[in-house]
């Protein structure tokens, strides 16, 4: 009996300080296993190729590149153009897509994958590659405008023909229902 009062009768400050050190040793436990766990060696090679495609910067650029053609194209979007750098840099900061887009590239490429690809974007071609390849999007995007502009009043067409079509075919299906309905009774 007097052990049981005995652990009635614990200060609560101590109770306190107990419970406190039992917490903050079963917190980083806890916290392992919910996947703080060591990165696997395909997340630290995906990282790494990540880190040398310099998606990091190459992301921001893209969006930037984007953000100019479309002032290129809209010159009234040009006193909106510091609003939509500002929402680049908070939306797509790395913090936020770095994690999603390590995830994209490992269920996209094996591990041996991966390396072969660091491997060569580490070569002369690779850098070259890497250099290049933002200014052949933004030609390609201005090409792809281009023949879109140039072909515009062929698809303008195309949807008045189609808008024609279902203009008919609702007017056909309009009179096959009225031709189905019994006639009106003259009561």
């Amino acid at each position: 009996m007097r052990t049981l009062k005995a652990r009635k009768e614990i200060n609560p400050v101590k109770r306190t300080l107990i419970l406190c050190l039992i917490l903050a040793c079963a917190a980083p436990l806890a916290a392992w296993s919910q996947g703080a766990k060591p990165a696997s060696s395909h997340r630290q090679a995906t990282e790494e190729l990540l880190r040398v495609m310099g998606v990091e910067k190459t992301s921001v650029d893209a969006a930037m590149t984007y953000f100019n053609v479309m002032v290129e194209q809209n010159e009234a979007m040009a006193d909106y153009k510091d609003v939509m750098v500002k929402w680049v840099k908070n939306t797509l900061s790395w913090e936020k897509m770095g994690p999603r887009m390590t995830d994209l590239y490992m269920r996209t490429f094996t591990e041996a994958e991966i390396r072969e690809l660091i491997a060569f974007y580490k070569t002369p071609v690779g850098q070259k590659t890497l250099e290049q390849m933002p200014i052949l999007m933004q030609e390609g995007m201005k090409i792809g405008t281009d023949l879109a502009k140039e072909h515009q009043g062929e698809l303008e067409e195309a949807i008045k023909a189609r808008q024609k079509e279902l203009s008919e075919k609702a007017v056909d299906e309009e009179a096959e229902a009225d031709e189905d309905k019994p006639p009106a009774s003259d009561v």
